[in-house]
């Protein structure tokens, strides 16, 4: 197809076509509105302040694991006394003895006699030998235990006393018979001063058939004497449970100025709770020591009390306490799991939700204005600084036909002479088309002249563009 060239006029301003111009000139409209509009909306959603909100921690409470724990080759701390052995040493005794005065028998050769019994028919009289060289009191009872208790007689005396064991024996046997109930017990109660201290022991005359048995009660004074009991004090819990004495429960808090702490110990499972311990401290830092033998064996006897299965409890430690306003309840949890002791707090945190507002930042105008002095300055060039391209209709028609059939027309140098007879000119271009479609004959075109021409024999259709 041939190359068109159209005159233009010449002009310093660009040519662009006119809908083009005018969609761009619209475009550019909107955009500096909407540019505006965002502009001052985001300017009054700057204005307003923005509610933020801040979670504040008012108290904390964070549990110390401390082990008082047997002496043993592995798991070694700090020593530590985990309590006193009571153990009683003799301090002073008395020595009291006995020697009987017998009967002519068969048995003894001798009628005097020091033994640890006697035969009832063939005594008859029994001395009583306590080794202090002071005077002494003495007492003589006849006594059934658990009924009553006879005082016969009592006296001052030295060592050794004499008792004429035939009278006893009689006295005890009528009191016996009175009474029917079996011979009665014989009791000589001592109050023995030496030195600076006081003895008071006893001879008890048991009577097993017919042999008297002496048996000394009290004669020695005790001392009680703690001696401690030493173990190791751990920071971990990584400790058999066969090896703990005592757990140390405290906490490491914040604030650490809290008023009235109180604590309640509780031991709990699936059946039942009951409290074992409860007391305050002076601050929570101060340890809860729990002694878990004797706590779940005071758990098991209740148990079994009840008729229940004995049972492991878990120990659950309650904490309260006050700072001003606040108050704190946290809780620590002693559990012995895989033969270990393991501890866990809980209710360990006390926040407050704080809401405030802050003040927008300035409104920055400066890319906005920019933005909009771009599109007004592109804008104004447009409308200004460019012209509307001219265009000939046409030349414009011309090849909008000759692109749409161009697979019907055919380019020619010249037309068939017109003779003024046999051309007939037609209304539309389309209407050569037609005929041309018709007849079955192409279009002829001039495309200097812009004319077009169809040919059947000697007639002539033509359209002048």
């Amino acid at each position: 197809m041939k190359v068109y060239h159209e005159n233009r006029m010449k002009s310093g301003k660009l040519s662009i076509a006119r809908n083009l111009k005018r969609v761009t000139l619209i475009l550019i409209i909107i955009g500096i509105v909407l540019t505006i509009f965002t502009m001052m909306s985001l300017e009054i959603k700057s204005s307003i302040p923005i509610e933020e909100s801040r979670t504040l921690t008012l108290a904390y409470a964070q549990n110390i694991s401390d082990l008082a724990i047997k002496q043993n080759p592995v798991y070694i701390g700090n020593k530590v006394i985990l309590g006193y052995n009571i153990t009683m040493i003799p301090l002073a005794w008395v020595n009291i003895s006995t020697q009987g005065i017998l009967a002519p028998n068969l048995l003894y050769n001798e009628t005097v006699i020091s033994s640890p019994f006697y035969f009832l028919s063939i005594l008859k009289e029994l001395k009583i030998f306590v080794s202090t060289s002071k005077p002494f009191e003495y007492s003589v009872y006849l006594i059934e235990p658990n009924l009553f208790s006879k005082l016969l007689f009592s006296n001052i005396s030295t060592s050794p006393i004499t008792l004429n064991m035939t009278y006893l024996n009689e006295y005890s046997s009528n009191l016996s018979r009175q009474l029917d109930i079996p011979l009665l017990t014989i009791s000589i109660n001592f109050t023995v001063p030496e030195g600076n201290l006081t003895f008071y022991p006893s001879i008890v005359l048991n009577l097993n058939g017919n042999v008297l048995v002496p048996k000394v009660l009290n004669n020695t004074i005790y001392k009680k004497v703690k001696i401690p009991i030493i173990g190791y004090e751990v920071n971990n819990l990584n400790v058999p449970v066969q090896l703990v004495q005592l757990v140390d429960v405290r906490l490491f808090t914040d604030p650490t100025n809290w008023k009235q702490v109180n604590y309640t110990v509780y031991l709990n499972s699936s059946i039942f709770s009951l409290i074992a311990l409860e007391g305050n401290l002076s601050s929570p830092s101060n340890p809860i020591s729990l002694n878990l033998t004797k706590l779940y064996s005071y758990y098991a006897s209740v148990e079994q009390d009840m008729g229940f299965e004995p049972s492991v409890p878990a120990i659950l430690i309650k904490y309260s306490m006050t700072n001003g306003n606040t108050t704190f309840y946290p809780y620590v949890t002693v559990t012995v799991n895989n033969n270990f002791v393991v501890e866990n707090i809980s209710n360990n945190t006390i926040n407050k939700i704080v809401y405030f507002t802050v003040k927008s930042k300035d409104f920055n105008y400066l890319p906005f204005l920019v933005l909009v002095g771009g599109l007004s300055a592109f804008g104004l060039y447009l409308f200004f600084g460019t012209e509307v391209k001219k265009v000939d209709v046409r030349l414009e028609s011309f090849r909008k036909f000759t692109r749409k059939y161009n697979k019907v027309v055919v380019f020619v140098k010249d037309l068939p002479e017109d003779n003024g007879n046999n051309v007939i000119q037609v209304k539309e271009s389309r209407e050569l088309v037609k005929i041309a479609s018709i007849s079955g004959v192409p279009i002829l075109v001039n495309d200097t002249k812009m004319k077009a021409a169809v040919v059947i024999q000697n007639q002539i259709y033509a359209y002048s563009f």
